[in-house]
């Protein structure tokens, strides 16, 4: 598969507390909205 780039503009704060939780479960925040948009 190949990966694109995209850019978004979120408040950072929204960005930091999702990363952190994301982290907590061993997931990257690129991992977690790949999943998401596939879900779509």
């Amino acid at each position: 598969m190949v990966k694109t780039k995209i850019t978004v503009s979120i408040e950072k704060q929204v960005v930091n507390n999702a990363k952190l939780v994301l982290l907590k479960k061993g997931r990257t925040l690129s991992d977690y909205i790949e999943k998401s948009l596939s879900s779509l």
